[in-house]
């Protein structure tokens, strides 16, 4: 046989061969280091990259990960689950945290609804001086930059808005259902208030960037949110310690079920159906949290708020948490908020819940210079 055709021969059939074998799987922990490798070497050669995705299609160095190469999961989210709330009414434990809160604020229950007026929400702010006083002078915080002083509700709501000034007073509202005979209580009781306030501005500008008209609505819902947190902190002292110290929402959370059987989000719902407010707020508290575990308002039987309302919340919610709680202020300059960039086991799973929702565009909204403008003035004024 020609000794050429042979060569050809071999050749074709080890190309064959190679074809046929499979390749290795690639390693996820290997993606993740390459990951990081080349984001540092983009910091070093003088590239603007802090908090940049680490992924692009024009210039990553490797495939782009998908369902077969994802990330490891955090250890701590392995075996963690949400308690379901379904049974709360049963535990007099439970109960007795809910009742041991004052009552609420005389107009708490009317901020609590939805008000669509200036003159309704002028009206029902007016009812309490003191509210008034506060309202006014947090309107004039530096935080909002304004070029002329604050002089009256009306003042307020022509140049803040009806959003605005409606979460400014359902936030000092809630100031009179807690008392606290420590200094540890008062500590964590100033963070969580904090977090409150800054979540539901948040909530506010990344709704009406991404124009849902329920913004009003999904601020209430931020706010309202750490009635649970509050209420633990009431009950036990010894939880102050979870809000002084650096720490995330799943510690919270799993120490919180650990300790009370029953999360701080369905909590918080107890505490609203006990004070009498309106059922979709009570419904929406609850399911707060189920971003944490990756699950959707698709697994809840008459879910009262969309995947995209949850995920603006849920997210508002943990970078609150993450400035008030932790103080950590590099966390307004992530732009993209997911577990590759932000290192934070509280967003494993928002990539593809955000996906899901149709909501990518909610990292476009969080990385505008105007948002992080605000919520850097907002950090600061908070001195936190």
């Amino acid at each position: 046989m020609n000794i050429t055709l042979v060569v050809v021969l071999l050749l074709i059939l080890a190309g064959f061969f190679l074809f046929k074998v499979k390749r290795p799987a690639f390693d996820a922990q290997s993606l993740r280091n390459s990951l990081l490798k080349h984001r540092e070497r983009r910091k070093s050669s003088g590239s603007p990259a802090t908090h940049e995705p680490l992924l692009k299609n024009d210039e990553c160095p490797i495939p782009l990960p998908n369902k077969e190469t994802q990330l490891p999961k955090p250890k701590a989210l392995e075996q963690f689950f949400l308690v379901s709330p379904d049974n709360e009414l049963e535990s007099e434990l439970q109960r007795n945290i809910v009742e041991k809160l004052n009552k609420p604020h005389p107009v708490l229950a009317e901020l609590s609804t939805q008000i669509t007026s200036s003159k309704q929400l002028n009206k029902s702010i007016k009812k309490d001086p003191e509210l008034v006083a506060k309202v006014i002078k947090s309107a004039n915080s530096p935080a909002f930059g304004l070029k002329k002083p604050i002089t009256n509700i009306n003042h307020a709501i022509n140049y803040l808005g009806l959003n605005q000034v409606h979460a400014i007073a359902m936030q000092f509202a809630l100031k009179t259902t807690v008392s606290f005979n420590t200094k540890e209580q008062n500590q964590a009781y100033q963070k969580v208030w904090t977090a409150g306030f800054i979540a539901s501005t948040i909530a506010l500008e990344l709704s009406q960037s991404l124009s849902l008209e329920s913004a009003g609505e999904l601020a209430t819902i931020c706010q309202l949110n750490y009635l649970g947190d509050l209420a633990v902190i009431q009950q036990d002292s010894a939880t102050s310690e979870l809000f002084i110290s650096p720490s995330n929402c799943l510690k919270r959370t799993h120490y919180i079920q650990s300790k009370f059987n029953i999360n701080q989000a369905a909590l918080a719902s107890l505490v609203a159906k006990n004070w009498g407010l309106p059922k979709k707020l009570q419904d929406s508290l609850k399911i707060n949290l189920l971003p944490l575990v990756g699950t959707s308002v698709e697994n809840v039987n008459q879910s009262p708020i969309t995947d995209a309302e949850l995920m603006v919340c849920y997210i508002s919610c943990r970078i609150a948490e993450l400035l008030a709680f932790n103080g950590k202020a590099d966390v307004i300059e992530y732009n993209y908020l997911d577990w590759p960039n932000t290192e934070e086991v509280e967003f494993y799973y928002t990539g593809e819940q955000l996906e899901k929702a149709n909501l990518e565009k909610l990292n476009n909204a969080y990385s505008s210079p105007e948002f992080k403008r605000k919520l850097r003035a907002i950090y600061t004024d908070m001195k936190l």
